[in-house]
């Protein structure tokens, strides 16, 4: 028999083409940014219903005082109450997403040990200093210096706006916050983010810690912040923190946690009534209230040694925390069950598998047309023969409803035999 091979035909190309446009239509969606986190998002995302899962087997570890219990990041991770997974953001990941923009974490020394567990995670050498302002910079391409900088800022102002140089109550007036360092031009004056972690000084009544700053004040000071966020673009997104509660390690006399309880309650319902009123809906700069710190530190006296500052795998994990939110709206090609993606984002994207398979289905299809058509039998009908039969060819059957098969004639036996 004959095998005839086929041209490619329009049909195919068009299932090629359209292979190649699902596979490029799924690149691109990809390559797209996607919607920065609602405020519920948010909400969601530093609440205090969460809990620490085993990396394990995904079971919820609960720590206990008086099991004496150490947070390790290799054995547990902080579980969100949304259910999405909190990324553990990697140093080339942190940079790509700060790149060119600042990431402000502003307060006591409770904020500083947040800073330094995200610090911790781009250049631990760089973990030293204590009371004072830090700036740091990493070029987003480490082999061109010149590239766009990532800045993280660490702004020591435990009295909100005792430190004249963070400038805090200028900064809500005219909504516009120079960087620390003032070398640095090419970062906006708009923060990536600003995580706000005080309240502690507020309450020390020791007469050189002052004294004329009390409660009152700290309240006047949370509510200058939402203030000026109805507003001013002050931040992509405001982080205010809750007064960290001092664990028994802590001299009681200097920090009260009744006191600093008793604060949470107040932030906890001033931010619940914005959100019924819908005033944080309204307001130009989103502030998420984030409670989580306290309960991710909860029944973990082990992990401190003054009852106030904790270790660096806890500093990591609420470092992981703020990343999720800033960070996984910017970075297009995380997974879709990553922290900080809006629930409607996360469900779109996980059509990604949807996309794959639809492609590789078409492509394998395409395949398989293409070689039956290349293989397939073709037999020619009788009309078409009759042009061979001048050059030693003759039918020799008909062969289905198809045609005609074909026979070699031997010419030296015929003519042997004439």
């Amino acid at each position: 028999m004959l095998r005839d091979a086929h041209p490619i035909t329009l049909h195919d190309l068009i299932l090629a083409w359209l292979a190649l446009t699902l596979l490029v239509a799924r690149t691109l969606a990809s390559s797209v940014p996607r919607p920065p986190p609602s405020l519920d998002t948010l909400t969601s995302l530093f609440s205090a219903n969460g809990h620490f899962g085993h990396l394990s087997n995904g079971s919820e570890w609960t720590p206990t005082n008086e099991a004496g219990d150490k947070l390790y990041r290799t054995r547990a991770a902080w579980q969100p109450s949304s259910g999405c997974r909190l990324r553990r953001f990697e140093r080339e990941e942190i940079v790509r997403c700060v790149e060119g923009e600042r990431l402000v974490v502003w307060g006591d020394s409770t904020a500083r040990v947040l800073f330094y567990g995200l610090i911790n995670k781009l250049s631990p050498a760089l973990v030293t200093a204590k009371h004072e302002n830090r700036v740091f910079t990493f070029p987003s391409l480490p082999s061109n210096p010149s590239s766009p900088l990532a800045t993280f800022e660490y702004r020591w102002d435990p009295i909100l706006d005792t430190n004249t140089y963070c400038s805090f109550l200028p900064f809500l007036e005219f909504g516009s916050l120079p960087p620390l360092n003032t070398s640095i031009s090419s970062t906006s004056t708009i923060p990536l983010a600003n995580v706000f972690s005080t309240g502690l000084w507020y309450i020390d009544p020791r007469p050189n810690m002052y004294p004329r700053f009390r409660v009152p004040e700290w309240k006047e000071d949370v509510m200058r912040i939402l203030e000026a966020a109805k507003t001013k673009k002050l931040a992509r997104v405001m982080v205010i923190a809750e007064v960290e509660v001092p664990t028994e390690k802590d001299d009681l006399e200097v920090h009260p946690p009744a006191q600093a309880r008793e604060m949470n309650r107040w932030l906890r319902g001033v931010m619940e009534e914005r959100m019924v009123s819908g005033e944080a809906e309204r307001a130009v700069t989103p502030v998420v209230y984030a409670p989580a710190f306290n309960a991710m530190i909860a029944n973990l006296s082990a992990s401190t040694g003054d009852g106030l500052h904790y270790s660096m795998d806890i500093a990591e994990e609420q470092a992981d925390l703020v990343l999720n939110a800033v960070c996984s709206s910017r970075l297009a090609d995380l997974p879709a069950d990553t922290c900080g993606l809006n629930p409607a984002i996360r469900h779109a994207w996980s059509d990604d598998a949807v996309w794959v398979v639809c492609a590789m289905a078409v492509v394998l299809l395409s395949a398989v047309f293409l070689r039956r058509r290349k293989t397939r039998t073709h037999v020619p009908r009788q009309y078409s023969l009759a042009r061979l039969v001048p050059l030693g060819w003759r039918t020799t059957g008909k062969h289905g409803d198809e045609g005609y098969q074909l026979a070699r004639t031997n010419v030296d036996d015929e003519h042997s035999g004439s």
